[in-house]
């Protein structure tokens, strides 16, 4: 009885090895799914962030006139009214970068 080589033997094994390494990624790949542009809760458009930033000034700037109008001349009053706007405009910038929307764990 004659014995296969060892080189048709290691060359029978590496495309064995080969044809199921290839059906592998195969499955693999076949999973992928698409997906939107905004997975990760980062926005591309600027415009809408522009737009909440603005949207906080002008609020600051309502906030700052209602204060002088309820403050009348006071102005311990007036700047802890102050004091509070620009809080709350910090807060509602803060609101505006949405990055990382996730919930994990």
């Amino acid at each position: 009885m004659q014995h296969a080589r060892p080189n048709r033997l290691r060359r029978a094994v590496a495309y064995a090895a080969l044809a199921a390494l290839l059906g592998v990624v195969t499955l693999v790949l076949s999973q992928c799914m698409m997906v939107g542009d905004n997975v990760t809760g980062v926005s591309i458009d600027k415009n809408q962030r522009a737009n909440c930033i603005g949207n906080c000034q002008d609020t600051k700037a309502a906030c700052i006139d209602q204060a002088h109008h309820d403050c009348e001349g006071d102005s311990a009053c007036l700047d802890a009214a102050i004091a509070i706007c620009q809080a709350a405009n910090a807060t509602c910038k803060n609101n505006c970068h949405k990055q990382g929307a996730g919930s994990s764990g």
